[in-house]
C-alpha cells in the first residue's frame, strides 16, 4: 500500500502541475515553474514518488489539456524530454 500511495502521489502532483486547468483556476507559467521544483525535490528523496512523476510527464490522455510552459529543463526534466521526443509514452 505504501508504494502505491507514493507512486500515485508523484503522478498526481505532476499531473496537476502540467494540467491547463485545475479546480482553483488555470495554471500559469510561474505556478508550473515553482511547483515542479517541489516535485523534483521530493523525487530526489523518494525514487518511488519520482517514478510517479515520470509517468505523469510521459503519459498524457488529452494533448489539449496539458502544458509544459514554465517547466525548467534541469537534468531530470531534460532526460524526460528526450524520452518524450523519442516517442516513449506518447
Amino acid at each position: 500500500m505504501n508504494l502505491t500511495l507514493r507512486l500515485w502521489s508523484g503522478y498526481l502532483d505532476t499531473a496537476k502541475i502540467l494540467s491547463l486547468r485545475t479546480q482553483s483556476g488555470r495554471n500559469s507559467k510561474e505556478i508550473r515553474r515553482l511547483s515542479i521544483l517541489t516535485v523534483n525535490s521530493r523525487a530526489a528523496n523518494d525514487p518511488i514518488y519520482g517514478k510517479g512523476a515520470v509517468i505523469a510527464y510521459l503519459w498524457k490522455p488529452n494533448p489539449d489539456s496539458v502544458c509544459f510552459d514554465g517547466i525548467p529543463f534541469d537534468p531530470f526534466m531534460m532526460k524526460l524530454n528526450s524520452l518524450r521526443e523519442k516517442g516513449i509514452g506518447w
